[in-house]
């Protein structure tokens, strides 16, 4: 299983290095940073689930029993075998951020909840004590998460990123922008961080955490 987190806090993010400064939500000059230079984030662990997010992820998980756990027919079929208490059949992984955590958990909670039976009867008969104990979320430092978050560790993606930034193609595009900016920045007063094309993936971030 695969999955991204649930709805979170805002962030603002470095547009060359995609650093994260996780204290977002109010847009405002005190969060800005040194966006170029940031390699590490200033809340290294970024804005939390909130509680729909975790009840999106949670939702996810009984879904995904409903179709793949309880029934031992079907389309989806069944998944014997599997043992929350045995990590060579259930195996969780995260990067090592508070909103991909929390979404974990939040996932497991659903997909296997506390004192529910397992797939199979020898997999409840073996784990009978163990049902209420909660899935490990397994993770790795930011600095050596090659294998989720690579991108933030590649010289190369960075060095790409930059080009592309300060490129004839983009640098022209922002100037067909500008108006569509300026027309913003006057309607959205309480935004006090740049309205630019460079950083407009955090103009809409923040915007869409407003809603």
């Amino acid at each position: 299983i695969v999955t991204r987190h649930g709805e979170r806090g805002a962030l603002y993010k470095a547009p060359t290095t995609l650093a994260e400064n996780g204290s977002g939500a109010e847009g405002g000059a005190a969060d800005v940073w040194d966006l170029e230079e940031a390699t590490a984030s200033p809340n290294s662990n970024g804005p939390s689930l909130t509680e729909v997010g975790s009840s999106q992820l949670l939702q996810v998980g009984q879904e995904l029993r409903a179709r793949y756990i309880e029934p031992c027919t079907g389309v989806g079929g069944c998944l014997k075998g599997v043992d929350p208490s045995d990590s060579s059949t259930v195996y969780a992984v995260s990067t090592d951020y508070d909103r991909t955590l929390q979404s974990a958990q939040a996932l497991l909670r659903g997909l296997f909840p506390p004192h529910q039976p397992f797939a199979t009867p020898g997999d409840r008969d073996r784990a009978q004590g163990q049902r209420s104990l909660p899935v490990p979320v397994h993770t790795r430092s930011k600095d050596d998460d090659i294998q989720l978050r690579s991108y933030s560790l590649c010289p190369a993606f960075t060095d790409a990123m930059a080009a592309w930034l300060d490129g004839p193609a983009f640098g022209q595009k922002a100037l067909e922008l500008a108006p569509l900016f300026e027309t913003l920045r006057a309607d959205f007063v309480g935004y006090a961080r740049p309205i630019t094309l460079r950083d407009f993936w955090n103009f809409f971030d923040w915007t869409n955490v407003q809603q």
